[in-house]
């Protein structure tokens, strides 16, 4: 049973390294939401977009850490001892990379930017979702990735956000 167990492990984090290396990647210094670059401070962000509508602790399980979460306009902005660390868009309010891949338009949207990822799109329990991988300065493929999820009946983006392998 625990041999088993393992092997299904080691075949899972396989496949998941295999449907990574096939997706795009972007350095994280890259990564924009409007006009915003990563990394940025609570005070930076602040300083650009002003005072959020709420600011609400958030408890990250996968991490065990204590974060802050700031709120515009139902978008979450995720900071850990100052810092930027996660976000989730879930309006079109803000944008990510450029002014077409944002929540409200059409997946294909994405194929222009990262077409490999967008060829690469999965469905999971009826949710569609495209994966672009994110690069440490070394050039490392990093654990973390952004997920574009979208709906399969309308083909329309429904939230970007970060995920962890």
């Amino acid at each position: 049973m625990k041999k088993s167990i393992i092997l299904t492990l080691i075949i899972f984090c396989c496949s998941i390294t295999t449907f990574a290396q096939n997706n795009d990647s972007i350095q994280l210094n890259q990564i924009s939401l409007n006009t915003l670059n990563f990394p940025q401070t609570e005070s930076s962000i602040v300083s650009i977009l002003g005072n959020p509508d709420s600011i609400n602790n958030y408890y990250n399980e996968i991490d065990s850490e204590n974060w802050l979460d700031y709120n515009y306009s139902g978008n979450s902005l995720y900071f850990f001892n100052t810092k930027l660390v996660d976000f989730e868009l879930r309006n079109g309010n803000y944008y990510f990379i450029n002014p077409n891949i944002k929540v409200g338009n059409s997946v294909v949207e994405v194929n222009v930017a990262f077409p490999n990822s967008y060829l690469k799109r999965r469905v999971v329990g009826g949710l569609g979702f495209v994966i672009i991988n994110i690069l440490m300065a070394d050039g490392t493929l990093s654990d973390t990735f952004v997920v574009i999820n979208y709906s399969i009946s309308t083909n329309t983006i429904t939230s970007i956000h970060l995920g962890e392998y």
